[in-house]
């Protein structure tokens, strides 16, 4: 025979002890406890009083049933969530699916609506950024600047970042030395537990090395894995600091456009085959690829890695957006699909983009042949290369360790505002052409369809809509005509900037 034990939680406070006692001395001979809302209207502490009594129980395997409207009580204790709506099921899962990938139309909506609850977050408050020193906000500290120009250029994220990485900087703070450091063996294990958990990618701790910053790794191994004047090849339109890192090393960039099919730009082996020469010793890819926002597929990592080994070529894949992946896409780290056909590879990721903090934790670049590290280790020990910054461990344990509630809310927020900004140009001003895009939260928008010349367009985007954007020509010849729009914002920003380009459309009678 079953024995249940069925707790009914009250408000009040006084009896929860004694019922929580109950609990654990009933325990031990019940099949199943009920919990019905077993933190209701408690205080922070009772409620982490309960929260330890259930995973206490969960670890004797104890079967709980538990009924909540606590959001975040739930992500943390359940191992299963089923959503009832009017007494019906609605939806049925684990806690990771259910809260990052929902199925339902119903549960999509339930969980935006208290996505503040899930994971303590406010998306939609405005932070005043124009007086901060911020470089994304640089041209607003003028003195003779029209206030209303509003940047969405620079890939960063008008979002605070998480509450644990906040807490982890203030504690950080407080101990009121900043000296010479140096990283423990617990910042490159949180690294490698990441891309094996979250990326399928195994790496040993060993095979990672640390770097201020993305470009300094990139540019390092540009510098370690090929010889002045030789070339890199660049797939294009693609970031744009590419081009100024390769020739500050004394290469050669090569332009290698890609070809956009019904709307997603993708690679030509053809091309790739034109443009190659004897002196193409490395390939800078870009995956998830910015601005354009193609998510590779395992055929096309491939197809890339298949032709860097047929012509002697070497692969860095910059992978610094690969948490921002949307639509059912699959991110697979490039390094993973190039060693399997034998093509050296090197990994650069940071978790500065996903977790708004570009300039707090520094950069991973990862690469497996002991030889090549080597060579680079000793270029950065040449450079006197051989500190981190005070905050760079904390802040990327933080985010790695105790962030990810953080990140799937900002990435479900960001979602939707690339939803509504796609749906918004294909609506009311469909000559513009928003590229389609499963990754990063920048937009590229394809505006030849408004017959302006670059100096036209340029005007009306800055003087008319008020507006700095990425122009085109910094992601490669022959594409001038695009821009880069970023929609990492308030919601409510979003949506007063697509009504200000309307009525400017409107205004200059381009609808």
């Amino acid at each position: 025979m079953v024995q249940l034990l069925s707790l009914a939680m009250t408000t009040q406070i006084s009896r929860v002890q004694q019922r929580v006692g109950i609990a654990r001395a009933m325990a031990v001979n019940a099949d199943v406890i009920l919990l019905d809302e077993p933190t209701s209207a408690l205080d922070p502490e009772l409620v982490n009083e309960v929260l330890d009594v259930i995973k206490d129980l969960a670890k004797q395997h104890t079967t709980m049933l538990i009924v909540t409207h606590e959001m975040r009580f739930a992500r943390e204790v359940a191992d299963e969530i089923v959503f009832m709506e009017n007494g019906n099921i609605v939806e049925q899962a684990t806690p990771d699916i259910f809260f990052t990938n929902p199925q339902t139309e119903r549960a999509k909506s339930f969980i935006q609506a208290k996505v503040d609850d899930i994971y303590d977050t406010d998306f939609d408050k405005i932070v005043e950024r124009r007086y901060m020193n911020s470089y994304k906000w640089k041209d607003l500290k003028a003195p003779d600047i029209d206030k209303d120009i509003y940047p969405m250029w620079v890939a960063d994220m008008e979002f605070k970042s998480s509450p644990a990485i906040q807490r982890q900087m203030q504690e950080r703070v407080e101990t009121g030395i900043f000296g010479y450091e140096t990283l423990t063996p617990k910042y490159f294990k949180v690294i490698s537990e990441w891309l094996e958990n979250r990326h399928s990618y195994k790496v040993d701790a060993s095979e990672i090395l640390f770097c201020a910053d993305t470009m300094i790794g990139i540019s390092t191994y540009i510098q370690a894995a090929s010889e002045v004047c030789d070339e890199v090849m660049l797939l294009t339109p693609v970031y744009g600091n590419f081009f100024s890192t390769i020739t500050g090393c004394g290469r050669k960039v090569l332009e290698c456009p890609l070809i956009e099919k019904e709307g997603r730009f993708t690679i030509s082996l053809e091309l790739m085959e034109e443009k190659v020469s004897e002196k193409t010793k490395i390939l800078l890819l870009c995956n998830p690829q910015n601005p354009t926002g193609t998510v590779w597929t395992k055929d096309e990592l491939k197809d890339i890695s298949l032709f860097c080994k047929k012509h002697g070529m070497t692969l860095i894949s910059d992978e610094v957006h690969y948490e921002f992946i949307f639509n059912q896409a699959q991110h697979t780290v490039a390094a993973s699909i190039a060693e399997e056909v034998g093509v050296m590879a090197a990994t650069v990721i940071s978790p500065g983009k996903s977790f708004n903090v570009p300039m707090l934790s520094g950069a991973s670049l990862i690469i497996k042949d002991q030889k090549m590290r080597d060579k680079i280790s000793a270029i950065m020990e040449n450079l006197k290369y051989p500190f981190a910054h005070a905050f760079v461990e904390g802040v990327t344990i933080a985010a790695y360790t105790k962030s990810v509630e953080w990140l799937e809310a900002v990435k479900y927020y960001i979602q939707e505002n690339k939803r509504i900004f796609k749906e918004y140009f294909e609506t009311h001003f469909p000559q513009l052409k928003v590229v389609n895009s499963d990754s990063t939260y920048v937009m590229w928008v394809d505006c030849s369809g408004l017959n302006m010349s670059d100096a036209e367009l340029e005007k009306f985007w800055r003087d008319d809509c008020k507006l700095i954007l990425s122009h085109g020509s910094e992601f490669g010849t022959g594409y001038s005509q695009y821009r880069r729009f970023n929609v990492a914002c308030s919601k409510l920003k979003l949506e007063e900037i697509l009504e200000r380009i309307l009525k400017q459309m409107q205004k200059n009678k381009l609808i």
